[in-house]
Parts: C-alpha cells; sequence; structure tokens
C-alpha cells in the first residue's frame, strides 16, 4: 500500500469518527417529539414557525437556516415546549453550523448640497414668491368687484312717482245769501290714496330639538384568568378575532384578559395550568392530548 492511499483511508476514517461524535442537536429534537406524540405541524402552529424551517432544524441542515441570533432563539422555544434543556442543543449547533450571522446592509453615504446647487434653488424660490403675488392680485380683484357695483347703484336717478310742492292759487271764499241752503260739503279724497296696512310679518314657531337618543349600552366583556405552576406555551383568541394572550407563561404566573365569548384556546403545556372562566374553574382535561390542550371555552 502507498503512502498517498494510507493518507486518503486515515481522512475517511477521520471524516467518519468527527460525524459519528457530532451531537445530533436536531435528531434529538425530533425523537423527542415523536415520542410526546406531536406532529411537526403542531409544533408548528404552537411556535408560529414555518414547515420548512422546523424541517431544516430537524435535519440539522445548517444552509437553510438563518443567523445563529434567531435560531439559538428557535431552539430555545422548541426546547421549552418539549421540555428539554436547550443549552446542550445550542451547543451542539454552534459546533456543526457555527455562529452564521446575516449580511449587514451597506449604507450609501448621502451626497452633500454644494454652493453649485444654490442657483436652481433661488430660480424655485422666484417662481413661488410670483405665484404667490399673482394670487394676491386675482384675489383683491374679485373682493372690490361687488363694491364697485354697489356704489353704481346707489348713484342711479329713482323713477318713482314725484309729489309737487310748488304754491297753488288761493281760491276766494263767497258766502251764500240769506235763507239758501248751504250744501253739505263732502270731504276731499286724500292726495294719497286710501292707506292699506300691510300685515306684520308672523314669526314662524320654534322647532323643538329632536331628542337625543341614549348612548349604545357596552358590551358585556367575559373573563378567562389562567394560573401556572410550570412552565407553558399559551394562545387566546376571542369571538372578534382579536389575540389577547400569546406568550410563554412561566411558573407562578396568574394571567388574566377580557374579551367577548367564546374563546379559542391553545395550551402547549395543559397539565400545569388551571383556567377560570366568569370566575369558575374549567375543566379542561377532556381536551388534553400528549399535554397540549386545544379546545373553545364559553359556546
Amino acid at each position: 500500500m502507498s503512502k498517498h492511499q494510507q493518507i486518503e483511508i486515515d481522512a475517511q476514517q477521520s471524516d467518519a469518527s468527527q460525524s459519528e461524535a457530532r451531537p445530533p442537536w436536531g435528531e434529538q429534537l425530533r425523537e423527542t417529539r415523536v415520542r410526546r406524540g406531536m406532529s411537526i405541524e403542531e409544533v408548528s402552529s404552537v411556535l408560529h414557525l414555518e414547515l420548512s424551517l422546523l424541517e431544516a432544524i430537524e435535519t440539522e441542515n445548517c444552509d437553510r437556516l438563518p443567523g445563529s441570533s434567531y435560531v439559538k432563539g428557535y431552539l430555545r422555544n422548541y426546547a421549552k415546549l418539549l421540555e428539554v434543556d436547550s443549552e446542550p442543543l445550542i451547543e451542539a449547533y454552534r459546533k456543526v453550523c457555527g455562529n452564521q450571522e446575516p449580511p449587514l446592509t451597506q449604507v450609501t453615504k448621502i451626497k452633500d448640497v454644494s454652493s453649485g446647487d444654490a442657483a436652481p434653488r433661488y430660480a424655485a424660490w422666484i417662481v413661488v414668491i410670483v405665484l404667490v403675488v399673482s394670487f394676491g392680485v386675482w384675489w383683491w380683484s374679485e373682493v372690490s368687484a361687488p363694491m364697485e357695483v354697489e356704489s353704481t347703484a346707489s348713484d342711479t336717478p329713482s323713477f318713482g312717482p314725484q309729489i309737487d310742492a310748488s304754491p297753488q292759487p288761493e281760491t276766494a271764499f263767497t258766502p251764500p245769501p240769506p235763507g239758501a241752503a248751504v250744501p253739505e260739503s263732502e270731504p276731499a279724497p286724500s292726495a294719497e290714496g286710501p292707506i292699506e296696512s300691510e300685515p306684520q310679518g308672523v314669526a314662524p314657531a320654534a322647532v323643538p330639538p329632536a331628542p337625543s337618543e341614549p348612548p349604545a349600552a357596552a358590551p358585556v366583556l367575559d373573563s378567562v384568568q389562567l394560573s401556572f405552576t410550570e412552565d407553558s406555551w399559551v394562545e387566546i383568541e376571542d369571538a372578534r378575532g382579536e389575540r389577547l394572550f400569546v406568550d410563554l407563561a412561566r411558573a407562578g404566573q396568574t394571567t388574566r384578559v377580557q374579551g367577548e365569548a367564546p374563546f379559542e384556546i391553545l395550551l402547549g403545556n395543559a397539565p400545569a395550568v388551571t383556567i377560570e372562566y366568569n370566575g369558575e374553574v374549567y375543566p379542561h382535561a377532556a381536551h388534553n392530548r400528549q399535554g397540549v390542550a386545544r379546545f373553545t371555552l364559553g359556546e
């Protein structure tokens, strides 16, 4: 056997020993998940991670994983869901994939405005000033036009009936002869004619204000209180589709939310959670499946 062949055999044996010594962090997560009876789809729903990302973690495909800062957080949440220690998994991930960080985005320096660029700015200011002055002239002409019309109308002579104010000659009064009947004098017609009284305007009746409608009563909200003896992932969504609580609750924590029933609830560690609905304890053991419970509350 030549020396070159011996070197190749030693290299192959070294690669095989290193692959065997490599800690199977992704395989350990997959085997633990299978033992707990959870599908990868359930893990994706609880942790809100894409199936392709979970498959890359379980198959230890470093090329399909994001930066190490994100992967460490995924591994911690995955380990908490399966109730295993996350530190050995993170250490094994570092040995296999290293510290992969996303590339930084290069920032382009913005060009400083030099004095040579001042000319376009001055031209723009001149255009703005011209537009403002033109608008002022137009506005003044529109405002002053009605005033000239009113002054012209006031100078127009009136063509109504005129009264002659010149003095009239007096008529001499001749007394009647004695014994003659004096005719009764008829009242002289008025020069101005009969005076007609104009009806005074009648004020319109006041319209009573419309009665204001009473404000709509606020909807009655239901309450859900959760107490935790161990860490558990929790999701709560009300009838309007609003997500009231989505987080990893810690042991000893008590959380209370309010909303419109019914509520869609998901518990990652259901045996460690006690639920009170509107002050009454709700038994949810019938919905538990391998420690995970998904049910509707308040139907």
